[in-house]
Protein backbone atom coordinates (compact mmCIF):
# COMPACT_ATOMS: atom_id res chain seq x y z
CA UNK A 1 0.00 0.00 0.00
CA UNK A 2 1.23 3.40 -0.54
CA UNK A 3 -1.02 5.76 0.96
CA UNK A 4 -0.27 9.67 1.39
CA UNK A 5 -1.86 12.35 3.73
CA UNK A 6 -1.95 15.88 2.46
CA UNK A 7 -1.14 18.63 5.78
CA UNK A 8 -0.04 22.19 5.80
CA UNK A 9 3.53 22.90 7.06
CA UNK A 10 2.57 24.61 9.28
CA UNK A 11 0.47 21.80 10.99
CA UNK A 12 3.51 19.67 10.73
CA UNK A 13 5.31 22.03 12.76
CA UNK A 14 2.85 22.79 15.31
CA UNK A 15 3.89 23.30 18.78
CA UNK A 16 0.68 24.35 20.57
CA UNK A 17 2.40 26.72 22.48
CA UNK A 18 0.91 29.71 21.42
CA UNK A 19 -1.81 31.96 23.26
CA UNK A 20 -4.37 30.11 20.35
CA UNK A 21 -3.52 26.22 19.39
CA UNK A 22 -4.12 25.66 15.63
CA UNK A 23 -7.78 24.13 14.57
CA UNK A 24 -5.36 21.02 13.43
CA UNK A 25 -3.26 20.99 17.05
CA UNK A 26 -7.14 20.82 18.55
CA UNK A 27 -8.55 18.05 16.27
CA UNK A 28 -5.67 15.35 16.33
CA UNK A 29 -3.09 16.57 19.10
CA UNK A 30 0.55 16.74 18.76
CA UNK A 31 1.89 16.78 15.71
CA UNK A 32 4.55 14.58 16.15
CA UNK A 33 1.85 12.13 17.96
CA UNK A 34 -0.10 11.99 15.08
CA UNK A 35 2.25 11.87 12.49
CA UNK A 36 2.87 8.50 13.99
CA UNK A 37 -0.21 7.27 14.42
CA UNK A 38 -0.47 7.97 10.45
CA UNK A 39 2.13 5.68 10.06
CA UNK A 40 0.79 3.07 11.73
CA UNK A 41 -2.65 3.30 10.32
CA UNK A 42 -0.70 2.74 7.21
CA UNK A 43 0.51 5.87 5.73
CA UNK A 44 3.70 6.11 4.20
CA UNK A 45 3.82 9.74 2.45
CA UNK A 46 2.44 13.33 3.96
CA UNK A 47 1.80 15.84 1.35
CA UNK A 48 3.07 19.54 2.39
CA UNK A 49 0.07 22.01 1.33
CA UNK A 50 0.27 25.82 0.15
CA UNK A 51 4.56 25.42 -1.25
CA UNK A 52 5.93 28.48 -2.64
CA UNK A 53 7.26 27.69 -5.68
CA UNK A 54 10.46 29.78 -5.24
CA UNK A 55 10.99 26.24 -2.23
CA UNK A 56 13.20 29.64 -0.17
CA UNK A 57 10.95 28.86 3.09
CA UNK A 58 12.31 27.26 5.84
CA UNK A 59 9.13 26.02 7.68
CA UNK A 60 8.94 23.93 4.87
CA UNK A 61 12.15 22.10 4.89
CA UNK A 62 11.71 21.78 8.62
CA UNK A 63 7.89 20.31 7.74
CA UNK A 64 10.06 17.53 5.43
CA UNK A 65 12.67 16.97 7.82
CA UNK A 66 10.48 16.22 11.16
CA UNK A 67 8.31 13.79 7.91
CA UNK A 68 11.68 11.71 7.21
CA UNK A 69 12.44 11.40 10.76
CA UNK A 70 9.25 9.61 11.33
CA UNK A 71 9.69 7.15 9.04
CA UNK A 72 7.71 8.79 6.01
CA UNK A 73 8.19 10.12 2.54
CA UNK A 74 6.57 13.48 1.43
CA UNK A 75 5.21 15.35 -1.62
CA UNK A 76 4.43 19.05 -2.21
CA UNK A 77 1.62 21.02 -3.39
CA UNK A 78 2.54 24.13 -4.90
CA UNK A 79 1.04 26.82 -7.99
CA UNK A 80 2.44 28.47 -10.70
CA UNK A 81 3.08 32.39 -11.01
CA UNK A 82 1.83 34.49 -12.61
CA UNK A 83 -1.31 34.19 -15.22
CA UNK A 84 -2.88 35.40 -18.17
CA UNK A 85 -1.19 38.56 -19.57
CA UNK A 86 1.11 38.50 -16.62
CA UNK A 87 2.67 35.57 -16.48
CA UNK A 88 6.72 36.42 -17.41
CA UNK A 89 6.41 39.51 -14.89
CA UNK A 90 4.80 37.23 -12.01
CA UNK A 91 7.14 34.37 -12.36
CA UNK A 92 10.37 36.34 -12.28
CA UNK A 93 8.82 37.80 -9.50
CA UNK A 94 8.59 34.27 -7.30
CA UNK A 95 11.68 33.19 -8.41
CA UNK A 96 13.64 36.13 -7.50
CA UNK A 97 14.64 34.42 -4.51
CA UNK A 98 16.84 31.20 -4.76
CA UNK A 99 15.65 28.23 -3.08
CA UNK A 100 17.20 27.32 0.52
CA UNK A 101 20.54 25.69 -0.42
CA UNK A 102 19.63 23.19 2.26
CA UNK A 103 16.47 21.98 0.31
CA UNK A 104 18.69 20.71 -2.28
CA UNK A 105 21.58 18.95 0.03
CA UNK A 106 18.41 17.31 2.16
CA UNK A 107 16.76 16.02 -1.05
CA UNK A 108 20.37 14.45 -2.85
CA UNK A 109 21.34 13.09 0.94
CA UNK A 110 17.99 11.07 0.72
CA UNK A 111 18.25 10.76 -3.16
CA UNK A 112 14.46 11.64 -3.30
CA UNK A 113 12.34 13.26 -6.17
CA UNK A 114 9.46 14.06 -4.45
CA UNK A 115 5.74 14.77 -6.14
CA UNK A 116 5.44 18.42 -6.55
CA UNK A 117 1.74 19.09 -7.85
CA UNK A 118 0.13 22.26 -9.13
CA UNK A 119 -3.12 23.63 -10.31
CA UNK A 120 -3.66 24.62 -14.18
CA UNK A 121 -4.62 28.32 -14.33
CA UNK A 122 -8.28 29.32 -14.11
CA UNK A 123 -9.38 33.01 -14.14
CA UNK A 124 -13.07 33.83 -15.54
CA UNK A 125 -11.98 36.57 -17.48
CA UNK A 126 -9.48 34.24 -19.29
CA UNK A 127 -10.49 32.59 -22.61
CA UNK A 128 -10.04 28.62 -23.10
CA UNK A 129 -6.69 29.80 -25.43
CA UNK A 130 -5.04 31.99 -23.30
CA UNK A 131 -5.64 29.75 -20.16
CA UNK A 132 -3.34 26.99 -22.08
CA UNK A 133 -0.76 29.38 -22.84
CA UNK A 134 -0.26 30.63 -19.34
CA UNK A 135 -0.44 27.85 -17.93
CA UNK A 136 2.18 26.36 -20.54
CA UNK A 137 4.35 29.29 -19.61
CA UNK A 138 4.07 29.08 -15.94
CA UNK A 139 5.05 25.18 -16.22
CA UNK A 140 8.32 26.15 -18.16
CA UNK A 141 8.91 28.86 -15.92
CA UNK A 142 8.56 26.16 -12.70
CA UNK A 143 10.75 23.11 -15.05
CA UNK A 144 13.42 25.97 -15.74
CA UNK A 145 13.67 27.16 -11.78
CA UNK A 146 14.34 23.27 -10.82
CA UNK A 147 16.59 22.67 -13.23
CA UNK A 148 18.76 25.69 -12.32
CA UNK A 149 18.79 24.97 -9.07
CA UNK A 150 19.27 21.17 -9.66
CA UNK A 151 16.01 20.51 -7.10
CA UNK A 152 14.64 17.28 -8.67
CA UNK A 153 11.15 17.49 -8.47
CA UNK A 154 8.75 15.87 -10.57
CA UNK A 155 5.43 18.08 -11.76
CA UNK A 156 2.32 16.67 -11.51
CA UNK A 157 -0.70 18.75 -13.11
CA UNK A 158 -3.69 18.32 -11.05
CA UNK A 159 -7.18 17.82 -12.82
CA UNK A 160 -9.73 20.41 -11.54
CA UNK A 161 -13.57 20.13 -10.80
CA UNK A 162 -15.85 21.57 -13.12
CA UNK A 163 -15.50 25.32 -13.23
CA UNK A 164 -16.99 26.17 -16.76
CA UNK A 165 -16.79 24.36 -20.31
CA UNK A 166 -13.73 27.20 -21.16
CA UNK A 167 -11.91 26.11 -18.37
CA UNK A 168 -8.90 23.59 -19.67
CA UNK A 169 -7.83 22.56 -16.70
CA UNK A 170 -10.99 20.81 -15.83
CA UNK A 171 -11.30 18.10 -18.84
CA UNK A 172 -9.02 15.12 -19.58
CA UNK A 173 -8.43 17.04 -23.04
CA UNK A 174 -7.21 20.04 -21.49
CA UNK A 175 -4.99 18.47 -19.64
CA UNK A 176 -3.35 16.34 -22.35
CA UNK A 177 -3.88 19.34 -24.48
CA UNK A 178 -1.08 21.20 -22.12
CA UNK A 179 0.29 17.89 -21.75
CA UNK A 180 1.30 17.63 -25.07
CA UNK A 181 3.91 20.79 -24.87
CA UNK A 182 6.04 18.32 -22.36
CA UNK A 183 7.61 15.25 -22.43
CA UNK A 184 6.31 12.42 -19.76
CA UNK A 185 9.04 12.88 -17.70
CA UNK A 186 9.01 16.66 -17.46
CA UNK A 187 5.51 17.23 -16.83
CA UNK A 188 2.89 14.20 -15.05
CA UNK A 189 -0.62 14.29 -14.11
CA UNK A 190 -2.06 14.16 -10.85
CA UNK A 191 -5.09 12.29 -10.92
CA UNK A 192 -7.81 14.04 -8.05
CA UNK A 193 -10.74 11.81 -8.25
CA UNK A 194 -13.25 13.84 -5.75
CA UNK A 195 -12.42 16.56 -9.00
CA UNK A 196 -13.56 14.08 -11.46
CA UNK A 197 -15.97 12.51 -9.85
CA UNK A 198 -18.13 15.83 -9.13
CA UNK A 199 -17.57 16.69 -12.37
CA UNK A 200 -18.67 13.28 -13.47
CA UNK A 201 -21.85 13.93 -10.99
CA UNK A 202 -22.38 16.72 -12.83
CA UNK A 203 -22.23 15.05 -16.17
CA UNK A 204 -19.10 17.17 -17.40
CA UNK A 205 -16.85 14.11 -17.85
CA UNK A 206 -16.78 10.53 -18.53
CA UNK A 207 -17.03 7.69 -15.90
CA UNK A 208 -13.35 6.14 -17.51
CA UNK A 209 -11.13 8.53 -18.44
CA UNK A 210 -9.09 8.30 -21.41
CA UNK A 211 -5.89 6.02 -21.72
CA UNK A 212 -3.83 8.73 -22.71
CA UNK A 213 -4.85 10.95 -19.27
CA UNK A 214 -4.56 7.43 -17.11
CA UNK A 215 -0.64 6.85 -18.42
CA UNK A 216 0.38 9.96 -17.16
CA UNK A 217 -1.01 10.04 -13.97
CA UNK A 218 2.27 9.97 -11.24
CA UNK A 219 0.71 11.56 -8.22
CA UNK A 220 -3.66 10.93 -6.74
CA UNK A 221 -5.70 13.14 -4.56
CA UNK A 222 -8.01 11.12 -2.98
CA UNK A 223 -11.53 12.26 -1.04
CA UNK A 224 -15.51 12.00 -1.12
CA UNK A 225 -17.97 14.03 -2.64
CA UNK A 226 -20.99 14.81 -0.37
CA UNK A 227 -24.76 14.54 -1.60
CA UNK A 228 -24.20 18.31 -1.86
CA UNK A 229 -21.22 18.26 -4.03
CA UNK A 230 -18.75 19.31 -1.47
CA UNK A 231 -15.77 18.16 -1.68
CA UNK A 232 -12.61 16.93 -0.05
CA UNK A 233 -15.09 14.86 2.94
CA UNK A 234 -13.95 11.90 4.79
CA UNK A 235 -14.41 8.73 2.90
CA UNK A 236 -17.70 6.56 3.00
CA UNK A 237 -18.60 2.72 2.13
CA UNK A 238 -19.05 1.47 -0.36
CA UNK A 239 -16.91 3.35 -2.49
CA UNK A 240 -17.61 2.23 -6.28
CA UNK A 241 -16.17 5.86 -8.28
CA UNK A 242 -12.81 5.45 -6.19
CA UNK A 243 -12.41 1.86 -6.84
CA UNK A 244 -13.04 2.25 -9.99
CA UNK A 245 -10.28 4.85 -10.48
CA UNK A 246 -8.02 2.71 -8.74
CA UNK A 247 -8.64 -0.14 -11.04
CA UNK A 248 -8.03 1.88 -14.27
CA UNK A 249 -4.07 2.86 -12.02
CA UNK A 250 -3.66 -0.66 -11.27
CA UNK A 251 -4.10 -1.92 -14.90
CA UNK A 252 -1.27 0.15 -16.05
CA UNK A 253 1.15 -0.58 -12.94
CA UNK A 254 0.62 2.84 -11.20
CA UNK A 255 3.02 2.51 -8.28
CA UNK A 256 2.88 6.17 -7.02
CA UNK A 257 1.18 7.55 -4.10
CA UNK A 258 -2.99 7.55 -3.01
CA UNK A 259 -2.72 10.38 -1.30
CA UNK A 260 -5.87 11.18 1.08
CA UNK A 261 -6.83 14.98 0.57
CA UNK A 262 -8.88 15.77 3.17
CA UNK A 263 -10.15 19.26 4.15
CA UNK A 264 -12.28 19.31 7.60
CA UNK A 265 -13.15 22.81 7.56
CA UNK A 266 -15.95 21.56 5.33
CA UNK A 267 -17.02 18.94 7.58
CA UNK A 268 -20.09 18.90 9.30
CA UNK A 269 -19.48 20.12 13.04
CA UNK A 270 -20.39 17.02 14.60
CA UNK A 271 -17.91 15.02 12.60
CA UNK A 272 -14.95 13.77 15.14
CA UNK A 273 -11.65 15.12 12.78
CA UNK A 274 -9.27 12.56 14.58
CA UNK A 275 -11.77 9.67 14.16
CA UNK A 276 -12.68 10.19 10.45
CA UNK A 277 -9.29 11.10 9.13
CA UNK A 278 -7.97 7.38 10.34
CA UNK A 279 -11.30 5.86 9.51
CA UNK A 280 -10.70 6.92 5.79
CA UNK A 281 -7.30 6.06 5.90
CA UNK A 282 -8.13 2.41 6.56
CA UNK A 283 -11.10 1.95 4.65
CA UNK A 284 -8.73 3.32 1.56
CA UNK A 285 -5.87 0.43 2.75
CA UNK A 286 -9.01 -1.99 2.18
CA UNK A 287 -9.80 -1.13 -1.00
CA UNK A 288 -5.88 -1.22 -1.60
CA UNK A 289 -5.30 -4.90 -0.34
CA UNK A 290 -8.09 -6.22 -2.19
Amino acid sequence: MNIGFSLQSSDVMDSGTGAVKSVFFKSVGEPMAFLGELRRSGVRSVELQSVAPGLSDAVVLAAMQRIYVVGMRFSCHGSLAGGPKKESKAASSAFAVPPLPEVHTFLKALGASPVMVVHPYDFPEASYDELVTATVNGLEALIEHFKRHLLPFRIALEINRHRGDNVPGVSYDGLLEIGSHFSAEELGFCWDMGHTQASVLLKKLPETPPSEFVKRVIHTHVHEVSPEGTTHQPLRAPASYLEQCIGCLEAIGYTGVYNLELYPDRWKPEVNVKEAILLSVERLGTILRR
